[in-house]
């Protein structure tokens, strides 16, 4: 393993066990991430999504399946109904999350759930009957050997590797700051934001669904990515006027060299006419059969211009969205004031940033700016930048679910038989 290094051999620890390498599920509202213990990063990762037809006559010849999960959901969201069973982390369909887990478990990693222990991840608020129900699922429907349940920000703390800080997990349908002392969460601390990585994507995509040009996976890849095409200004009203400028410069060059190609141009319109129709359909089949491309990146910095910057702004200007008086930089620095006075220098410089869109370029220089702007805190805040960071907690639940310590930590089937879904308590 390139990342991580453990004191001991799996092939050896896991024959002296009753069942297989642990699986790891990391149950984010917008994205399902799953894989094997032990490993660097999740083998799959699949929009959390359930469609159904609409119209079953029109399925004549697709198979006609009742249900598709995931990116073959997603690829034919025209003629589906599509829910997402997990609403603001909360797991809200138990028919829909148990189509997605199955899926997971057949189509995305192939294995017999009884063979396999399973670690999930659950949000800080989840209900004690929410984790009982999963218990029972787990247990009874996929007769899986042995179970865990463990916060998802708990296990990006542990990758991270810092015995005390600050975590702020930007997920998908909102943000969460909580402060971690000794291995626990402090629950006085937890601060809600309530704008995840939905709102940006949502409307990054319907910039690139305008063009009429994109298709499904040229969407998914730039969400997958979309650190690589979108950035936070450190300061948004400098970078507008530099932008402007900018603007204003190319198109004087502009001008001028129509002018001078102007002749030159009218001769070749024939020419320019026909490899303009060819190079549309080669882009076509590069998103269609790839997904991206070199003409496809380009493409997409060009429409986007300014919105590469503007739309990321939301997170530190919600105003722009209709939500008034709330602050990024208030949500971390709130989570801060509210742990005992003598933790809180040592939770402020360490700060760790998690989820998909704390990748963005330029997130941990303005959340350092504002929070020091705000002079609501005593101390310099420091914002750590951990690798994967989009993949944050299932890492942490794989560096956890395969280590011998944790051998004991596991509620096993025969627990779960004298004892029934409850026993999931032992856990908390």
């Amino acid at each position: 393993m390139n990342q991580f290094q453990f004191n001991f051999e799996f092939d050896q620890y896991y024959y002296e066990r009753d069942y297989y390498q642990a699986l790891v599920f990391d149950n984010g509202s917008g994205k399902m991430k799953v894989g094997f213990s032990g490993d660097d990063a999740p083998r799959a990762v699949f929009p959390t999504v359930v469609g159904r037809p609409r119209h079953y006559n029109v399925m004549v010849g697709m198979g006609q399946k009742d249900t598709y999960v995931g990116d073959e959901a997603i690829s034919k969201k025209g003629i589906l109904n599509l829910k997402q069973p997990i609403i603001n982390e909360l797991i809200t369909n138990w028919d829909d999350i148990e189509k997605v887990w199955h899926h997971s478990f057949y189509n995305e990693l192939c294995v017999a759930p009884e063979e396999h222990a399973i670690l999930l991840t659950e949000p800080i608020s989840n209900p004690n009957l929410n984790r009982e129900k999963i218990t029972q699922i787990m247990f009874e429907t996929f007769t899986v050997p042995a179970l865990y349940l463990e916060k998802s920000q708990l296990l990006s703390f542990f990758f991270s590797g810092k015995p005390t800080g600050i975590i702020f997990d930007m997920g998908y349908s909102s943000s969460r700051a909580c402060a971690i002392y000794g291995g626990n969460i402090l629950n006085e601390t937890v601060q809600t934001f309530p704008i995840g990585g939905k709102e940006i994507y949502d409307n990054f995509e319907l910039i690139l669904n305008n063009e009429k040009i994109f298709s499904y996976y040229l969407l998914d890849f730039f969400q997958s990515c979309h650190a690589k095409f979108s950035y936070v200004a450190l300061d948004f009203e400098e970078e507008m006027k530099k932008n402007q400028n900018q603007n204003q410069n190319q198109n004087q060059n502009q001008n001028q060299n129509q002018n001078q190609n102007q002749n030159q141009n009218q001769n070749q319109n024939q020419n320019q006419n026909q490899n303009q129709n060819q190079n549309q359909k080669t882009l076509k089949e590069i998103t269609d059969l790839y997904g991206y491309g070199k003409e496809s990146e380009e493409k997409i910095n060009e429409k986007l211009g300014i919105n590469k910057f503007k739309i990321p702004e939301i997170l530190f200007k919600p105003s722009i969205i209709g939500l008034q008086d709330i602050r990024i930089e208030d949500t971390i620095i709130n989570c801060i004031l509210k742990a005992e006075e003598e933790l809180q220098k040592d939770l402020a410089n360490n700060i760790i940033i998690c989820g998909g869109i704390s990748e963005i370029k330029g997130m941990k220089e303005r959340l350092e700016k504002e929070i020091e702007k705000s002079r609501k805190l005593n101390f310099k805040p420091n914002i750590i930048e951990i690798p994967l960071r989009k993949f944050s907690s299932w890492i942490g639940g794989s560096i956890l679910a395969s280590s011998p310590l944790f051998e004991n930590l596991w509620i096993a089937r025969s627990e779960y038989d004298e004892f029934g879904p409850t026993i999931i308590k032992k856990a908390i």
